[in-house]
Formats: C-alpha cells, sequence, structure tokens
C-alpha cells in the first residue's frame, strides 16, 4: 500500500497502522503531499530554528521524515525563501539537504527567493505570486521529486510548487513536518 496519494487517486489514502499519523492536506489542494503530524510541538522552539535552523535539530527533524520516504525519487527539493530569509542558510533548505544526505536523493534548488512575500502566516501564504524556477529548475523535466516542508499554513506553497514542477511533466510527491 502507498503511503502518498497518487495523482490518479481521488480519494483520501488509507495509512498502514506504522503511518497513522500521516495526514493528507487534501483541504489545501489535490496532489501528492502528506503530512507529517507532530504532538507535543514546541512552537518557540521551531520559530528559533527556522531563523536560526541549528544542525542537530535540522538532523533530527530529517530523520522524522525518513520512515516515509520509501519511493526512489531523482531530486529532492524545497519552497521558495521569503524576501527575509537567507537563501544561504533558509531552513527549509537546510532540512531538505539533510534529507537528501540521509537518502542520498540530490538536492536541487528548483525555485527562486520570493520578491515580494516577507511575512509569514495565513495570510500572506494566500496572497503569494506563482514561484519562479531557477535555471537548475527550469532544467527538471519528467522526473519524480520529493517535496519537503517544515511547516504549513494554508497548503499555497505546496500547491503553488506543485502546480509549476507539473508544468514540466514531472511526479511530485511532498512531505511536511508539521502543519499549524
Amino acid at each position: 500500500m502507498r503511503d502518498i496519494l497518487n495523482l490518479d487517486d481521488l480519494e483520501l489514502p488509507v495509512f498502514p497502522e506504522k503511518h497513522k499519523h500521516l495526514y493528507h492536506y487534501l483541504p489545501g489542494f489535490l496532489g501528492c503531499f502528506a503530512l507529517n503530524m507532530r504532538d507535543n510541538v514546541n512552537w518557540e522552539e521551531l520559530k528559533q530554528w527556522k531563523d536560526n535552523p541549528k544542525k542537530e535539530i535540522t538532523k533530527k527533524m530529517a530523520i522524522d521524515f525518513l520512515p516515509y520516504i520509501q519511493q526512489k525519487y531523482d531530486i529532492i527539493t524545497t519552497a521558495p525563501a521569503s524576501t527575509e530569509r537567507n537563501i544561504n542558510y533558509y531552513c527549509a533548505n537546510e532540512l531538505t539537504i539533510e534529507i537528501g544526505k540521509l537518502t542520498k536523493i540530490p538536492f536541487v534548488q528548483c525555485f527562486e527567493q520570493r520578491k515580494n512575500k516577507s511575512y509569514h502566516g495565513r495570510f500572506a501564504s494566500l496572497k503569494q505570486e506563482t514561484p519562479v524556477l531557477t535555471k537548475n529548475g527550469q532544467k527538471i523535466k519528467e522526473m519524480v521529486i520529493l517535496w519537503i516542508d517544515d511547516y504549513i499554513n494554508t497548503g499555497m506553497t505546496a500547491r503553488n510548487c506543485f502546480n509549476v514542477l507539473k508544468k514540466n511533466n514531472n511526479h511530485i510527491d511532498g512531505l511536511v513536518w508539521v502543519r499549524h
């Protein structure tokens, strides 16, 4: 049984008992995305990690994803960084790179840093522009992609990234560490 909804499926998947805490984000969009629902998240620590992604915390978070990565992927990528984030030390990049190291899936930065999203939250996500592919991202065609994010609010970033990558005939699966 697959752990992630396939594009051909139109109903919620039934997860095996060992993955009962995965949650498909169907209200956000129809795609191949699931959430790893975390209990007892310390939101203050998560915010601090987002501002300063320390390697030991990043590795622990990356290890949380490993049981759910059971397919072969050509590349692994993540959402574009917001305007105020340091692209060279962006938390979602750090997490995705670490997962790539642990799974031997090559990381590709598919999206350019956003130009007009300078704040976060539900309303910022609803007003965001369509993600722009980097030069490397434009070369990603007809591949199987694992898209990772640390946190999801409305699902708009995931939906927008999915739609952009799908235009190049890619198959995209996604995993998100936690939702608010």
